[in-house]
């Protein structure tokens, strides 16, 4: 809990300075078009962590049967093709 208040504490007082010194500008010059490229990434980033855990009632199960099948071959390939593709595997936690 401590960490968590902390966190938001950080957040706001970077928030407030941002605004003073006028990042409001700068994010108005991004395209629209990158800015909903980063909401959906974002959004399937987290929708993918919470769908095996969160949503499904088995989710040990689900996580082990995308392990074994083609999309846990996928995720193994891209691992090994990209390395720093940490990401990919929060899909199916292998």
């Amino acid at each position: 809990v401590d960490l968590v208040s902390a966190y938001s504490l950080y957040i706001g007082v970077a928030s407030i300075v941002m605004a003073l010194v006028g990042f409001g500008k700068l994010a108005g010059k991004v395209p629209v078009s990158v800015k909903a490229g980063f909401k959906w990434g974002c959004e399937l980033g987290v929708l993918s962590s919470a769908l095996p855990n969160g949503l499904y009632a088995f989710g040990s199960t689900l996580k082990a049967a995308v392990a074994t099948s083609a999309l846990g071959d996928v995720v193994t390939a891209v691992k090994t093709a990209i390395p720093g593709s940490n990401g990919i595997s929060g899909v199916a936690n292998i």
